[in-house]
């Protein structure tokens, strides 16, 4: 490898498993900087939003908190915990170049404590947020994306307490942002009362995107733009929809697109793409799911129909390899849809948990 040019060197590296890269820390010093150079970790990174994404598993075992990487193709990876990180008490709450996002879930302020890589075993401790003053119980929104003017990682926190007013209750919010390497930072307060955690928000086009909590009936698609730092609503087609059996419950970057899981009657569901971000012209229904297309009577909001019991179902991702999107169900089941065929299968995974929950991994160094 010494021999070849740079360029071709760290091209050949980026392509390898990330423990492949890891072990070549080991072997020199001229190999760990190779390893170690921020280009390769560019190049990595660049690859890595090509493939498909790893899918991380959270799951309870014999009483203990787990946690699980299935690779892209779902092949097993064994992630081995770093012993500081008790996931009895802490839970991922979104994913963003190669690290997961670990929060404080004893309470309801739901606090961020570090970013973690859980295949490099890489950590970064983070400062405590600002306090609210907010009396118990708060609820939290967060979401998770890389700053795009320094490329590092930014967390944005919306905490919000419903207070008594004169006229009734009201809800109070504050908005903290963390760019890694830095202090929080309250920006003031937002009027919109976004969907908390588990819910995440979700990054495209450099922006972070979540649902509203309904209110007088209806669910708005509400931005948070990472360079500017300030809020705004993202228009939706609410117009062409049923609006007694029809409602938006989900979000999902699909190749790269803004998408909406619109919830419909009769257990089944559409997905809509936003074509061209930023335009409501630009939305277009991509395809509907009947619920008995699918294993089990089917509601994405989780909400039986006709007094049945409900299994909810969550949109997680394309599969670029195949085109085919992976949902899971009821909590315990890997299944794929293919819109062509309007076929369904079941991924067959070893060992799987009875009951996960999933976030979206994209590798990286």
């Amino acid at each position: 490898m010494e021999n070849l040019p740079s360029e071709i060197e760290l091209e050949i590296l980026s392509r390898l498993p990330i423990s492949s890269i890891i072990r070549l820390k080991c072997v020199s010093k001229s190999l760990r900087s190779v390893a170690e150079n921020p280009r390769l970790h560019a190049l990595y990174l660049a690859h890595a939003r090509r493939r498909d994404p790893s899918l991380l598993l959270h799951y309870s075992d014999a009483g203990s908190q787990q946690i699980r990487l299935l690779a892209a193709g779902f092949g097993n990876k064994t992630v081995r915990s770093d012993d500081d990180l008790d996931f009895t008490k802490l839970v991922p709450t979104g994913s963003c170049n190669g690290f997961l996002c670990i929060s404080d879930a004893e309470n309801s302020s739901l606090t961020p404590v570090c970013l973690w890589n859980p295949l490099t075993g890489h950590r970064i401790h983070l400062p405590r947020p600002i306090n609210t003053s907010f009396p118990e119980p708060q609820h939290v929104a967060l979401g998770f994306g890389p700053d795009p003017v320094t490329s590092g990682p930014k967390i944005v926190r919306v905490v919000y307490c419903n207070r008594p007013t004169l006229f009734g209750w009201a809800w109070h919010s504050q908005v903290q942002v963390l760019t890694v390497g830095a202090t929080w930072r309250e920006i003031g307060r937002t009027s919109w009362n976004l969907k908390p955690v588990p819910s995440e928000g979700i990054l495209v086009n450099s922006a972070l995107h979540w649902l509203t909590l309904p209110m007088q009936g209806k669910v708005r698609i509400v931005s948070f733009d990472l360079r500017a730092e300030e809020f705004g609503e993202i228009g939706f087609p609410a117009e062409e929809l049923d609006p007694e059996r029809c409602r938006l419950t989900q979000l999902v970057s699909l190749s790269g697109h803004l998408s909406a899981v619109v919830c419909c009657g009769g257990g089944g569901f559409e997905l809509w793409v936003m074509k061209e971000y930023g335009v409501k012209e630009s939305w277009c229904r991509e395809f509907a799911i009947d619920g008995d297309q699918l294993p089990g009577a089917l509601n994405p909001n989780g909400r039986g129909d006709g007094g049945g019991a409900a299994t909810t179902v969550r949109v997680l991702c394309k599969l670029e390899s195949s085109g085919a999107i992976l949902l899971q169900i009821g909590g315990c089941k890997l299944v794929t849809y293919c819109p062509e065929t309007l076929e369904s299968k079941e991924v067959e995974v070893s060992g799987l948990p009875g009951s996960f929950s999933v976030t979206l991994h994209m590798e990286s160094l």
